[in-house]
């Protein structure tokens, strides 16, 4: 099978079309966006409606970026912990809140279930692509076997990449509890949990 080129921490970058695919397979996203000056990133249910990720949303941060067409970044992702292998899209553009009826009772028929708290009075969100990135680990790349867990375990230490082990068991006992890091060419949703 023909790989895909990669990028400088050995990642297969993937092509526009399977970027488009890989999104239209998960149900959840982040729309991360600039609220009162600081980063928001915030889960959200999605369809993709051709190349533009589409959600519902309600009265809030969300409807006031798209109402302003800030710029914002929608990301989404999955990855198997049991292969270590994963993909990642990223989705760099401008919000826009949809008021045409017509163009809300089309959407209205692709069957997106919002949660509970969008469902009382539901905005349509677009976001219009000014580019489109993605990168995975394949299932067979290196370092992606399948881990041996024990029975009921629901995390597992990531391979050591230069010290990060040592670093975030470090991390974990200053900060006696869970500690966020991320580790260079490992895929976006593998995480590294730390009972201090």
């Amino acid at each position: 099978m023909a790989r895909n080129p990669a990028d400088h921490a050995g990642l297969e970058v993937l092509p526009f079309d399977r970027c488009l695919q890989l999104l239209a397979m998960v149900p959840v996203g982040r729309i991360s966006f600039i609220a009162d000056g600081e980063i928001v990133v915030l889960p959200v249910n999605h369809l993709m409606d051709g190349q533009d990720p589409v959600f519902l949303t309600a009265r809030g941060s969300k409807l006031s970026a798209a109402e302003g067409q800030n710029v914002v970044a929608f990301e989404a992702d999955e990855y198997d912990e049991r292969t270590r292998s994963g993909w990642s899209v990223l989705v760099n553009g401008r919000a826009c809140a949809i008021y045409d009826d017509a163009e809300i009772r089309r959407l209205n028929a692709l069957d997106l279930y919002p949660w509970p708290t969008t469902a009382d009075r539901p905005f349509w969100i677009r976001i219009r692509p000014t580019s489109v990135s993605g990168r995975q680990t394949p299932p067979d790349g290196p370092g992606c076997q399948p881990l041996d867990l024990p029975a009921g375990a629901g995390s597992a230490w990531l391979p050591d990449r230069a010290g990060a082990g040592a670093r975030l068991r470090a991390a974990a006992a200053a900060g006696g509890g869970l500690a966020r890091v991320t580790l260079a060419g490992i895929a976006p949703r593998s995480k590294a949990v730390l009972d201090a």
